[in-house]
């Protein structure tokens, strides 16, 4: 049984593999800009960004780029420099509200590209009066669509099946939008780090800040240990740094597992105390996080941080972190990646082998390479 650690170089990502060439049929006319509805999980919406950059290269100078998102992601899109406006949406899994609908209607897009599968968006995009709409063939919509894109079955593990971040650039270039060559956005929050609490903003300058992000909203079968979170805790505490676990409202009792046992005055268990501003300004202050396979991962990837994540059941080839900042530790069992969201054989035999010694040996390593100021003691 061999474990893999491989940094997940942006150069890899980038290759169509199964994906089809499309044929360019720009925008018709663009009226005030395009909008684009953007993907209902974090994780998916951040892989999604490069394309939205490559999109805007080809928007006529007077026009915006406008976001449709779900309102929790209202900062994070509100802080991307190249992005007019956002209009958040309050609840995702149904037709867009007359507000909501009356507030796209004033943005007058010339198009909108879809990129989640929804047919109810598809209806609302034409009920908000948007002439031309795209996305990928999905679910009977394709009569909503002013082009509908086919793309091949996922095949979980198949090495020609390509970065989920592909799936969304080929919509965009299939208008004309540019190829991509891995940079990524500018991401900084209107308001200063000043303007956050003050145990955030603490929290935010100490130089040693290690993240941890042991929730999943995905399922418990990516889900790391808790026990292992903590060991790596225990470890940076060590050595002067302080812990920070993020999550949701929800991962609460997650985060307490995690801190239990830990002094606290150097452990922070932040989950559901965070916005979308707090959380960019804790990854863009942390020393190095470690986090599963989830929206937070992603977030600190697009932030250019530094970190690992222990992939299992999810295939690191199709969801990885868009950096090279970010190691992926796996083991290659037989029955991963079965994008399963409970293990069915109850054993969780994908993850168990990635032990918190292996976890903190790589980050030993990082201590070395980035130069964090830890003791002596902590390089070796």
């Amino acid at each position: 049984m061999s474990i893999m650690v491989k940094s997940a170089f942006t150069q890899n990502i980038i290759h169509r593999g199964n994906i089809p060439e499309f044929r360019i049929k720009p925008v018709q006319k663009w009226r005030n800009g395009v909008a684009i509805r953007m993907p209902n999980h974090l994780g998916d919406a951040v892989m999604a960004l490069p394309a939205l950059m490559e999109l805007k290269k080809i928007i006529p100078e007077n026009c915006g780029l406008f976001v449709i998102a779900p309102a929790y992601m209202t900062g994070l899109f509100e802080s991307i420099s190249i992005i007019d406006a956002t209009i958040p949406l309050r609840t995702v899994h149904a037709m867009w509200s007359q507000d909501e609908l009356y507030e796209v209607k004033q943005l007058r897009a010339g198009a909108i590209i879809l990129f989640n599968h929804s047919p109810r968006d598809a209806f609302s995009a034409r009920m908000a009066g948007i002439p031309e709409v795209y996305g990928a063939a999905s679910r009977g919509r394709s009569l909503l669509l002013t082009r509908a894109l086919k793309f091949p079955r996922r095949e979980p593990g198949n090495p020609e099946h390509s970065h989920q971040t592909m799936r969304y650039l080929a919509i965009t270039s299939s208008l004309g939008a540019p190829e991509w060559k891995g940079e990524l956005p500018e991401i900084t929050p209107k308001e200063p780090l000043c303007d956050l609490a003050p145990e955030i903003s603490a929290i935010c300058r100490h130089p040693q800040l290690l993240l941890l992000c042991a929730g999943a909203a995905y399922g418990a079968a990516k889900r790391w240990p808790e026990s292992s979170f903590n060991a790596v805790a225990r470890y940076w505490l060590r050595h002067g740094g302080i812990v920070a676990v993020l999550g949701s409202k929800g991962e609460r009792e997650i985060g307490v597992n995690v801190c239990a046992g830990l002094p606290e005055n150097k452990v922070f268990n932040l989950c559901g105390k965070t916005g979308m501003r707090e959380l960019i300004y804790l990854f863009k202050s942390a020393a190095y996080t470690v986090a599963n396979d989830s929206g937070l991962m992603h977030l600190g990837a697009i932030l250019d941080t530094h970190g690992i994540v222990p992939f299992g059941p999810t295939d690191f080839s199709d969801t990885g972190p868009i950096t090279q900042k970010w190691k992926i530790l796996s083991d290659r069992v037989a029955c991963a990646p079965c994008l399963k969201h409970t293990c069915p054989r109850g054993e969780k035999i994908c993850m168990t082998p990635l032990t918190a010694a292996r976890i903190i040996r790589e980050i030993r390593k990082s201590v070395r390479e980035l130069n964090i100021p830890f003791s002596r003691s902590a390089r070796r």
